[in-house]
């Protein structure tokens, strides 16, 4: 699967990236990453709105805006009027086109879809659209069916293009038919799907609270995904499901793993309220250790919605976390490796974007160690052009030892210039005493 984004802020050509288990995001502050996921965000929070306003949803929990003119593509010299955006494979995907209007916002202006085998002409739609330029497009042998199903009930057949919040379909309006016949086609289908089931843990995940909500989901987790963490380890703490108790064995174990805690528990206080507890130190097991989640350092309440989110999605499920290695100590990022390629090997397309080289670093070691298959990891350096300030993506595929090949200025190189340039003032130290 391949997602595309066109004319979005800093990316204003095409950028394509490949997801097929963990993709990576790194790059410099303010080089594009956020940027990219962040048109497929303001899709979900419109999808999620409870009415439909016609135009996408820009304030929301998942991306906040305040104006709409905050999306178009500002490179020098050139001014989109909106942007594109892409989904599915590369011979078989669709393409759809969102336009700005001064004082009204961004609206869905139209749907292309590339797919060689039942479309071989393409598909191309835009809201009104007259009939007969519909059906000039749909394969012959689709529209016979439709009409043979009918030709008894001998109904009125009409062909239009409707809106669905933020994606346009093909349907078949009828008249003298019973109510309830649909009939049609959903170019967007599958990005539909893949952004409603989306799970956002964003970078700013808030204070740690004495207490909760009550909120418990299973597969769709509308918003960003941290108000639904204590009711989720309360339902697994208590829940006689094997399935379930063996998730919240995994949670304990990435909360060792990572030396943040060595258990963790829930009660409620209300019908309302729930408690986290976690206990003070990371190698006692003792319940009667455990204290309010806000009396314990950052690490924990920041980490446990990256934890719970790996933990919950299913397979084929996506799953985007920003900065995972947030209020971290080193050890604990390179321990965050694992407890990541431990959710890709079970079919989870994790997407994070990181600062951490300590991290990828870590993502590595287990590739090298066999652990996880190198075809399943790609990184994507985002640079900033210097002349025009558009957002450049570099993507690379890890071979069997683990190796990205050539390293960004900005992660290795900084490091070893971090060190270089600690030893040559230590030597002139020593240099200026023995004078």
């Amino acid at each position: 699967m391949y997602l595309a984004v066109k004319g979005y802020k800093s990316i204003y050509d095409k950028r394509a990236l490949h997801f097929n288990g963990l993709t990576v995001l790194a790059g410099a502050n303010s080089s594009g990453k956020s940027s990219f996921m962040q048109p497929f965000l303001i899709l979900k929070q419109t999808i999620e709105n409870h009415y439909d306003a016609k135009v996408l949803t820009l304030e929301g929990e998942n991306v906040k805006f305040t104006d709409s003119s905050q999306l178009l593509s500002k490179v020098p010299d050139e001014l989109y009027e909106g942007f594109s955006l892409y989904y599915g494979e590369e011979n078989d995907s669709v393409e759809l086109n969102y336009k700005y209007y001064s004082g009204g916002g961004f609206r869905i202006e139209s749907t292309k879809v590339y797919d060689d085998e039942d479309y071989p002409n393409g598909l191309f739609i835009r809201k009104g659209m007259k009939e007969e330029e519909i059906e000039s497009q749909i394969p012959n042998s689709d529209i016979f069916q439709f009409k043979k199903y009918f030709e008894k009930k001998k109904p009125s057949l009409r062909w239009m293009v409707e809106r669905k919040k933020c994606f346009l379909n093909i349907r078949l309006k009828t008249e003298g038919v019973s109510s309830g016949f649909s009939a049609g086609i959903d170019p967007s289908v599958d990005l539909e799907s893949l952004v409603t089931r989306l799970i956002h843990v964003p970078g700013l995940r808030g204070n740690p609270e004495r207490t909760y909500r009550v909120a418990f989901a299973e597969n769709i987790f509308p918003g960003s995904f941290e108000k639904y963490v204590a009711g989720i380890i309360s339902h697994w703490s208590e829940s006689n499901s094997p399935r379930y108790q063996a998730k919240y064995k995994k949670l304990i174990g990435g909360l060792i793993s990572l030396g943040l805690a060595s258990n963790i528990g829930s009660s409620k206080i209300n019908d309302t309220r729930i408690e986290l507890r976690v206990s003070r130190f990371s190698q006692c097991k003792n319940s009667d250790d455990n204290v309010n989640i806000a009396d314990v350092g950052f690490g924990v309440s920041q980490t446990l919605p990256v934890l719970v989110a790996l933990l919950v999605a299913s397979k084929g499920q996506l799953v985007f976390i920003e900065q995972p290695e947030l209020h971290l100590h080193p050890k604990a990022q390179y321990a965050m490796a694992e407890i990541i390629a431990d959710a890709v090997r079970r079919g989870v397309l994790v997407v994070i974007e990181t600062h951490s080289s300590i991290l990828i670093r870590g993502i590595q070691t287990t590739v090298a160690k066999g652990e996880l298959e190198p075809g399943l990891v790609s990184l994507n350096w985002f640079q900033q052009n210097v002349l025009n300030g558009q957002a450049e993506v570099s993507a690379s595929v890890l071979d069997e030892c683990g190796a990205f090949g050539d390293w960004p200025e900005d992660f290795d190189d900084i490091s070893l210039m971090a060190d270089e340039n600690y030893l040559n003032a230590v030597e002139q130290v020593f240099y200026e005493k023995s004078k």
